[in-house]
């Protein structure tokens, strides 16, 4: 009796096994779940009309001109004690055929940017605990403009953070 009823549980499992993979792969109706039986065919429909309507990708018609500046870092003092760093990566959105002209003024521009910001973080860090990418953006913007004119038409901020770890313990 024993061997009778392990045989009979065998039966049943791989029996309902190969039901139960038979219906995964839509080879037989889901007898538990009908009214899901024509919703593939309806996401298909969905998905064909939103690939419709989405607007093509269309790729610039030139490559964009960037010019990547060296990696900067900025102490912030305040009450004439280092407190912490600033780490400043950018990369310079320029005019087609500008790229010398840009290069040719990089020290300018990285000494305008330190003079900048070292006074800007020594001020903000006193009232804030973060930094505020809009106006660390802006603020590159404007004196991008006034050292290179209209050959930077944007700066990309590649990475912006505050290091206050290792030597500065």
């Amino acid at each position: 009796m024993k061997r009778f009823l392990v045989i009979l549980i065998l039966f049943i499992l791989i029996g309902g096994g190969g039901v139960g993979g038979m219906i995964m792969l839509g080879m037989l109706p889901n007898p538990f779940n009908p009214s899901k039986q024509g919703e593939g065919e309806e996401a298909a429909a969905a998905a064909a009309k939103a690939e419709k309507a989405a607007k093509p990708f269309e790729p610039p018609p030139a490559v964009i001109p960037f010019v990547d500046m060296r990696d900067l870092i900025i102490p912030v003092i305040v009450n004439g004690q280092k407190i912490t760093q600033v780490y400043l990566s950018v990369r310079l959105w320029i005019a087609p055929g500008a790229k010398d002209a840009v290069e040719m003024f990089e020290p300018r521009f990285e000494n305008e940017v330190i003079k900048e910001f070292t006074s800007y973080f020594s001020v903000h860090f006193e009232k804030n605990d973060s930094i505020n990418l809009p106006e660390v953006k802006r603020r590159f913007v404007k004196i991008a403009k006034a050292v290179h004119g209209d050959n930077v038409r944007d700066v990309l901020l590649i990475n912006v953070f505050e290091q206050s770890f290792g030597a500065l313990n």
